[in-house]
């Protein structure tokens, strides 16, 4: 029976070391889920809190973005976008581009000085951050993706040609 199914996963980082591997190995349809196998591990402790200014759930456009980056890696398209922007509350753009199988989210805000704000580059497991400033703004890049793609979109990101 030909399924389709996924059965080996491999994210590569730029160093040609495998960053994460995804396999199935037994497939139970209709079996028991073990509760203990979904309670979350020791790894998120490493996760820290921090407090957005963003408005969340609001500002999804049809519009042009005011920002874009100039080069995307092949495949990537631009798939949502949401912009918001208020004299007294700032503003901010999200872009989500991706190739059909890995997604990357390009932020664009207002940057204010801040001693906890780090730029460059960040990991926690398969996901990469690059944050970077520009003029008085903080582009930063996310996604499930090698860091090197992440800096490369960060990088090449401006203000778009209207």
């Amino acid at each position: 029976m030909n399924s389709g199914l996924l059965l080996k996963w491999e994210l590569i980082g730029n160093d040609d070391q495998p960053l994460a591997k995804l396999m199935f190995t037994d497939l139970r349809l209709g079996s028991e889920v073990n509760v203990k196998e979904l309670e979350p591990s020791s790894q998120l402790k490493k996760f820290k809190t921090v407090e957005s200014r963003l408005p969340s759930g609001r500002g999804l456009s049809n519009s042009t973005p005011a920002w874009k980056p100039d080069s995307l890696p092949p495949g990537f398209k631009l798939t949502a976008h949401r912009y918001f922007g208020e004299e007294d509350q700032g503003i901010y753009e999200h872009l989500v581009y991706s190739d059909g199988f890995a997604a990357v989210s390009v932020y664009i805000e207002d940057f204010v000085a801040d001693s906890s704000l780090r730029t460059g580059m960040s990991r926690l497991g398969t996901t990469h951050a690059f944050s970077r400033t520009t003029g008085h703004m903080l582009v930063t890049v996310v996604g499930d993706v090698p860091g090197i793609t992440v800096k490369y979109i960060a990088d090449s990101v401006r203000i778009a040609d209207r």
